[in-house]
C-alpha cells in the first residue's frame, strides 16, 4: 500500500471509530497534554510532570480508543465529548452553565434534543476537575512512604492518591482538547450541510498527522504567547470551557473557507496540513494553556501534596472508563473497578446565563 493510501486508511478508520467523538486524532491530543506538562506554573507539579510528557499523553487519548472498546460505554461516553448548540436551538455562547439547567432543554439520560444528539462537554471536563482535586486530598492527606517496599505499593493511600490525581488530570486533558476543534462545537460536525463533507477527519486527523514535528514546539511557543495575552485563570471550569468552545466555533468558517477541497476531493495530507496549520495551531495551543492552568487549579485546590515521595513506576495504560456523574444514574454502564468517584449530584457552582 502507498504511503497516501495508508494516511487515506486511516483516516477512514478515525472517522468509522464516531467523527464527532474523535477530535484532533492521536497525535493531536497526545501532544496538548504533553506540551501542558511543559506550561504549569507550580513549582513541585511542574518537577512531577517534567518527566511524564508522554504518559500523560497516552491518558489523554485514553477516551478515544479503550474507551471505545465496550458498547456501553461509548453508548454514554460518546456524547461526552462534544456539544451541539444548534439542536438545543441556542448560540454556544447562550448555554447554560450549569448541567440541571442545561438538562431541562435535552433529555437529561441520553444528552439528545428531539432525537438528536446535544452533547456535554464542558461538564466533563467539570467533573474531571473535581475528580483530580479529591486524588490530590487525599495524597495531601496520607503519609508519603518511608521504606522502598512501600515505595511500588499501589494500595497506600499516597500512592493511590497521586496516582489516580495524575491519571484524572490526564483524562481531563482529553476533553479540554476536544473543546478547542471547531467541528465539536457544531451539530454539522463533518461539514455536509456546508458543502465540506469529510471535513472532520481530514482536519483533525489527516491534517495534524501531516505536520512535521517540530510542530509540538511551535504549540508550546504559541500558548507560552497566549497565556501570557490572556487570563486562563478567570471563572469556574465550565465558563473557561465555553470561552474555549466560543473561540474555535468563531473560527469554524475560516477552516471551511480554507479547506483545499475540490471537484477532484481533498489533496494530500501535506496540502491540509499547510491550508489549516494556522488554525490549528492556535486552537491546539489554546488547550494546552487552558489545561495547564486546570492542572494547577486541581493542585492548588487539593492542597498542594508533596509529590516528591512519588516512587511508583504503575503505568496507566487502560484505565477503565468513568461515568459521567452529572447524568441521570439509572442510565448509566457499569465501568468495572473504575477509579471514578460514586455518582452524585453535581451542586450548581454556576448559573446561566
Amino acid at each position: 500500500m502507498t504511503l497516501l493510501g495508508t494516511r487515506s486508511l486511516l483516516g477512514l478508520l478515525a472517522f468509522a471509530l464516531g467523527p464527532q467523538a474523535q477530535a484532533w486524532g492521536g497525535r493531536g491530543h497526545h501532544l496538548i497534554c504533553a506540551v501542558a506538562t511543559r506550561l504549569v506554573q507550580e513549582p513541585k507539579l511542574a518537577d512531577f510532570l517534567a518527566s511524564r510528557g508522554d504518559l500523560m499523553g497516552h491518558v489523554c487519548n485514553i477516551p478515544d480508543i479503550h474507551w471505545k472498546s465496550r458498547e456501553d460505554w461509548r453508548k454514554v461516553g460518546d456524547p461526552t465529548h462534544y456539544l451541539n448548540p444548534e439542536n438545543v436551538g441556542l448560540p454556544i455562547a447562550k448555554l447554560p452553565l450549569s448541567y440541571p439547567a442545561f438538562a431541562l432543554l435535552t433529555n437529561s439520560r441520553t444528552q439528545t434534543v428531539n432525537g438528536h444528539s446535544a452533547g456535554s462537554l464542558w461538564w466533563r471536563a467539570d467533573q474531571f476537575v473535581r475528580i483530580a482535586t479529591s486524588e490530590a486530598l487525599k495524597a495531601r492527606e496520607s503519609t508519603p512512604p518511608s521504606t522502598r517496599p512501600e515505595e511500588q505499593s499501589d494500595t497506600l493511600p499516597y500512592n493511590s492518591g497521586v496516582f489516580q490525581m495524575m491519571v484524572h488530570m490526564g483524562l481531563l486533558g482529553h476533553f479540554v482538547g476536544d473543546a478547542s476543534m471547531p467541528f465539536h462545537n457544531h451539530s454539522d460536525y463533518d461539514g455536509k450541510e456546508a458543502g465540506h463533507a469529510g471535513i472532520h477527519a481530514y482536519y483533525e486527523e489527516s491534517s495534524v498527522s501531516a505536520q512535521p514535528l517540530s510542530f509540538a514546539a511551535e504549540v508550546e511557543t504559541k500558548a507560552k504567547e497566549l497565556r501570557r495575552k490572556q487570563n486562563y485563570k478567570v471563572g469556574t471550569t465550565v465558563e473557561r470551557m465555553r470561552k474555549i468552545s466560543e473561540r474555535a466555533v468563531a473560527e469554524r468558517e475560516a477552516a471551511l473557507k480554507s479547506d483545499p477541497l475540490s471537484a477532484a476531493g481533498r489533496p494530500a495530507d501535506e496540502q491540509g496540513a499547510k491550508a489549516f496549520r494556522a488554525l490549528i495551531l492556535r486552537q491546539m495551543a489554546d488547550s494546552a494553556a487552558q489545561l495547564a492552568q486546570f492542572w494547577d487549579d486541581a493542585y492548588v485546590a487539593g492542597g498542594k501534596p508533596d509529590l516528591s515521595k512519588y516512587r511508583s513506576y504503575r503505568y496507566p495504560f487502560t484505565p477503565d472508563f468513568v461515568a459521567p456523574d452529572y447524568l441521570d444514574p439509572t442510565n448509566q454502564p457499569s465501568p468495572g473497578p473504575s477509579p471514578a468517584l460514586p455518582p452524585t449530584a453535581p451542586t450548581p457552582t454556576t448559573k446561566g446565563p
